[in-house]
């Protein structure tokens, strides 16, 4: 009993993690790009630096420090050596030619494909767009619970459409209102949305346009999971029915050149 009550309640906890949603938040605000990711109390994305240790700094600056001293003292040995001697050190005319420059190599040339070689090209294409079509057929009911599970909440734009000419930062606004909430619409049709403001400005005589806009994301992990089951057995059951229908093709065709052959 004891060990079923344990396995309960770890089911039971898993079930509460995978129903606390995800957050996310992206911003666009004065031509700067910012987005974090929170899961419960902790911050998935951007992950914080972690400071390096001061001791490890101060080793390492010692170790430079006595580095340089020993260079210092073998410099000054050798100068010493040579005043001593009377040698004076002349730099030599390098007795080796110059490298010659090389070449340009020219480009090898693709070599030509044969008739096989293409013929096996294409069966490799039309292979990859048959897999396409079966993943895209796996994931239409898939994808309807993943865009459930997704919640866009709390959209902030502010806008301001300058111009110096009066006509084009009309024209510009009227632009900018109809992509807006076209995309909003849009939007609306996959996801649930909630709009906190939209603010669209017409500025005159100003070059100085103003982009700014922000968006909080809220996703629920269990349902993604759900949407991805669906989508692989789907596709996996789309999988074996094709499979199932090449062998029976090849069969057909081998005993169609049997009978020929007969």
């Amino acid at each position: 009993m004891i060990a079923l009550y344990i396995i309960g309640g770890i089911i039971l906890f898993i079930a509460i993690l995978l129903h606390c949603p995800v957050r996310a938040k992206i911003s666009f605000i004065d031509k700067k790009f910012d987005i974090s990711v929170k899961y419960l109390f902790f911050t998935i994305y951007p992950m914080k630096e972690k400071k390096p240790k001061k001791k490890k700094i101060k080793q390492k600056k010692k170790k430079k420090s006595e580095e340089k001293k020993e260079v210092v003292s073998e410099e000054t040995k050798e100068e010493t050596r040579s005043s001593e001697n009377g040698e004076e050190t002349e730099e030599k005319p390098s007795s080796e030619p110059p490298p010659i420059p090389d070449k340009k190599k020219k480009k090898d040339k693709k070599p030509k494909l044969t008739k096989e070689e293409k013929e096996e090209r294409k069966k490799e294409l039309l292979e990859k767009i048959e897999l396409v079509k079966m993943i895209l057929a796996s994931a239409s009911k898939g994808l309807k619970k993943l865009l459930s599970a997704i919640r866009l909440y709390d959209i902030a734009i502010d806008i301001d459409v300058a111009n110096e000419d009066a006509y084009e930062a009309a024209i510009g606004y009227g632009r900018m209102n109809m992509i807006v909430y076209n995309a909003i619409s849009f939007l609306r049709t996959f996801f649930t949305v909630s709009i906190d403001h939209i603010n669209i400005n017409c500025v005159y005589n100003s070059d100085k346009s103003k982009y700014d806009a922000a968006v909080n994301i809220h996703a629920i992990p269990s349902t993604i999971l759900c949407a991805a089951i669906i989508i692989g057995t789907k596709f996996l059951v789309l999988y074996q029915k094709k499979k199932r229908a090449d062998k029976k093709a090849l069969k057909q065709a081998e005993k169609e050149l049997k009978n020929q052959a007969a």
